[in-house]
């Protein structure tokens, strides 16, 4: 049975446009995995009639009801720039959204400039640069060179980087709304998309029945000036849960000297990694920086956090095994994203209401957990990244009545907990929910959060945090 709100946009194609004029709404390929059984339609939404303004790509998961409610579910996904439809994604959304398309259908979309959306502002192709002959080479600096030939290609083409900012985020997630012929929708937004939905609800709160946000990243936090602080946190709560933990303290003693001694190592110089290539081995010397990459990496996904304590008994001794596989997925870690959007984004808001002295502070302040280049190509790449600031009151906190739910991980090593305690502050109906033993991103690998939220979409009054009994249970740390 065709779906309302197939029947609905059938309407708005046919009718949009004169004879010969781009279609504001034009069906679209869908050419990713939909199961047997599943439906999807997909669409590519123009901006604007200009040929180099971003055109969205878009898809409707539709609900396994015969009469799906007509409020859909509209994702926004995080990064800024990760894409929705990459291989991997693409197969994960049908169990993702499962329990959202019970009743309702759940629209999908890459954010301007990233996945399939146009243009593209991915740099993923644009080649390392060598370093200079003679010259050691700084991994930082040849990223930034890298990026910036990625920003004089995108500005070739006569794109404007300053239209890939939050507002412009936000008003996307508006027009398709608008474009699909929508009343209310229902908001999910992860990681930066819940940025993205916040400003929403200040800018079209009417458009918005109920807002689930899962790793909540508030317009006001500063994420570069507050990432030395948040990585020190997760370590922390790692050595005191370690400390709580019998298992783990029957088997480590004391996990922070441990990590004391690691850290001992690489600073010497000691501590490497055997690097395979066609030219054959070669060892590969680590930093502190490198190995803090890949711990924030394993911290970040829930079924490498229970090992974290195993990689640093062995780091501690030199042996760098368990480490090792990290290490080349948090260098390349860019790779996820179209960093044109992210930094567009982000040099146009975090950055630009940055005090670098402040940060300076805060990276010293939490030395060796502030090391690595997680954040710190910001301040290589932004002062040249030619982006407008967004104004300030895009900087302030969100209020709202709309019903809200918060998911948040205790591990989570980039939107910390305490950031979605502050933003529920100006909410006046909402309810967070924190699992002791999450990381960076509930939905789809936590069930009862996946459940908890799926509930709320449908009865908003509901207690979710009652489906998420064993939130406080705390990692199962692995010994051996």
């Amino acid at each position: 049975m065709r779906t309302a709100l197939s029947i609905v946009l059938l309407v708005i194609v046919a009718a949009t446009g004169p004879a010969g004029a781009q279609p504001l709404l034009e069906p679209a390929e869908c050419s990713f995995f939909v199961p047997e059984g599943e439906q999807a339609t997909c669409y590519v939404l123009h901006t604007a009639a200009d040929p180099i303004a971003p055109s969205l790509f878009l898809a409707i998961l539709h609900s396994t009801a015969a009469t799906p409610e007509p409020d859909p579910v509209l994702w926004l996904n995080g990064g800024p720039g990760q894409p929705a439809f990459d291989d991997d994604a693409a197969e994960s959304w049908w169990d993702e959204t499962a329990g959202f398309r019970r009743l309702r259908d759940v629209i999908v979309y890459d954010a301007r400039g990233a996945g399939r959306s146009r243009p593209s502002l991915d740099c993923d192709d644009i080649p390392a640069v060598p370093p200079a002959p003679g010259f050691a080479a700084d991994p930082l600096q040849l990223e930034a060179q890298r990026l910036l030939a990625c920003r004089d290609r995108i500005l070739a083409q006569g794109i404007d980087l300053s239209n890939y900012r939050l507002p412009d985020h936000a008003a996307d997630a508006v027009r398709i709304v608008r474009a699909l012929g929508l009343n209310r929708v229902n908001l999910v937004g992860v990681s930066y998309g819940t940025r993205v939905a916040m400003q929403v609800l200040r800018a079209a709160p009417e458009l918005v029945r109920t807002a689930v946000l899962d790793g909540v990243y508030p317009p006001e936090v500063n994420g570069l000036v507050e990432a030395p602080a948040v990585r020190a946190g997760v370590f922390e709560l790692l050595f005191d849960d370690c400390r709580i933990d019998w298992r783990c303290r029957a088997a480590f003693g004391d996990l922070a000297e441990h990590f004391d001694a690691m850290v001992e190592r690489l600073v010497a110089g000691t501590a490497s990694i055997t690097r395979w290539s066609l030219e054959g081995a070669a060892d590969m010397p680590l930093t502190p920086g490198d190995v803090i990459d890949a711990m924030i990496v394993m911290a970040g996904d829930p079924t490498l956090l229970p090992r974290l304590p195993l990689a640093i008994r062995h780091g501690g001794t030199g042996d760098m095994h368990e480490i090792a596989p990290f290490v080349a997925r948090a260098a390349g870690s860019g790779g996820l994203l179209s960093e044109g959007v992210a930094l567009s984004t982000e040099c146009s808001s975090d950055w630009a209401y940055a005090d670098f002295t402040t940060y300076a502070r805060q990276v010293a302040a939490h030395v060796p957990y502030s090391s690595g280049h997680g954040v710190a190509i910001a301040w290589e790449v932004c002062p040249d990244w030619p982006v407008a600031a967004v104004p300030q009151d895009l900087r302030e906190p969100v209020f709202s009545a709309v019903p809200v739910l918060m998911l948040t991980g205790s591990y989570d090593p980039v939107t910390p907990p305490a950031w979605a305690y502050a933003a529920a502050r100006g909410f006046a109906n909402v309810q967070v929910i924190e699992v002791a033993r999450a990381s960076h991103g509930l939905l789809g690998r936590f069930p009862c959060a996946t459940t908890a939220a799926a509930a709320f979409v449908e009865m908003p009054e509901i207690a979710a945090a009652d489906v998420c009994r064993d939130r406080t249970r705390p990692p199962r740390f692995l010994t051996d």
